[in-house]
């Protein structure tokens, strides 16, 4: 079998038009292909995102499903067979149709089809609603198994934040105190090592942070955090009251840092390959939906 996540080719061969909503604060801009948030603005200021360069990454906040992270080998068993699955899923690389579009809102649906049968073999809708109320942007997945058996998931989104000048300029201001276990990767999974480090407050960035890639905190003890510049204030904030996990990413030198709140996250080295054990897995059971939600507030 072919290792894809491109479900229909045709995605790549047709321009479809950008979804764009606003109030009277906030414009964003969201790409049909992944149901992706492309820019981010107060209307007479800047955005906030990073413009994608394929240098360093080709993304800008692409939405994650059906799972967060890389699969060991790229791969998982479900009911004896071996599916494959690259990593964060196929949801990033589809086209997403818009099921209703409103000044300041717009909903996204991706369905299962006969090819995401092959790779992942549920019957799911997952949605997508962007909704903008005041200084904020709301992005809410809906997920729903519309099959007979539980079915396994993950889900969680991406945005790249654009750094302008040098890392060092920034900061992540968690608004507490505390120790959280960093979640240390070996490759593209979870070593099952981890790290203590000490918060007060702020956590001071520099491209050494992620020399092994990305910072990871499973069951987060904030709901908040804030990227804040050493001289500007502060830039963007990313809240979530459910999220399982959040990851921190850049590239050595890259102009972006991703915020990345997660429902679900990578294999460990160990891990069985068996999806319905797969570590923070969600499971849905039969025509049940479930919801997560965040937030970026523009300052």
């Amino acid at each position: 079998m072919e290792l894809t996540n491109k479900l229909n080719p045709l995605n790549y061969l047709i321009e479809y038009r950008m979804v764009e909503i606003s109030n009277k604060l906030i414009h964003a801009v969201i790409n049909p292909i992944g149901a992706e948030l492309i820019s981010l603005s107060k209307l007479r200021d800047e955005n906030i995102l990073w413009n994608k360069n394929e240098v360093y990454w080709n993304r800008i906040a692409p939405n994650l499903f059906p799972i967060v992270g890389r699969l060991k080998n790229d791969c998982y068993t479900y009911h004896n067979n071996t599916y494959l699955l690259t990593q964060h899923g196929f949801a990033r690389d589809n086209y997403f149709e818009v099921v209703e579009k409103r000044e300041s809102s717009v909903l996204f649906r991706l369905v299962a089809n006969e090819n995401s049968r092959k790779i992942y073999p549920f019957e799911f809708i997952f949605e997508i609603l962007y909704s903008i109320v005041d200084n904020e942007i709301e992005i809410s997945y809906c997920v729903q198994n519309r099959g007979e058996g539980i079915m396994p998931y993950s889900v969680g989104g991406h945005p790249g934040f654009a750094i302008d000048g040098n890392l060092t300029d920034y900061f992540l201001d968690f608004g507490m105190i505390f120790s959280p276990k960093r979640w240390m990767l070996e490759g593209s999974y979870f070593s099952g090592e981890t790290k203590k480090l000490s918060i007060e407050h702020e956590l001071k960035l520099n491209y050494q942070l992620f020399e092994n890639d990305a910072i990871v905190f499973k069951n987060p003890e904030f709901k908040q955090v804030i990227l804040t510049h050493n001289e500007k204030g502060r830039i963007a904030g990313l809240s979530s009251d459910t999220m399982t996990a959040i990851g921190f990413w850049t590239k050595k030198n890259a102009p972006f840092l991703c915020i990345e709140p997660w429902w679900g996250w990578a294999d460990k080295l160990e891990n069985s390959g068996n999806i319905l054990e797969k570590e923070g897995i969600q499971l849905l059971a039969a025509n049940e939906t479930k919801s997560h939600s965040y937030k970026i507030e523009l300052f």
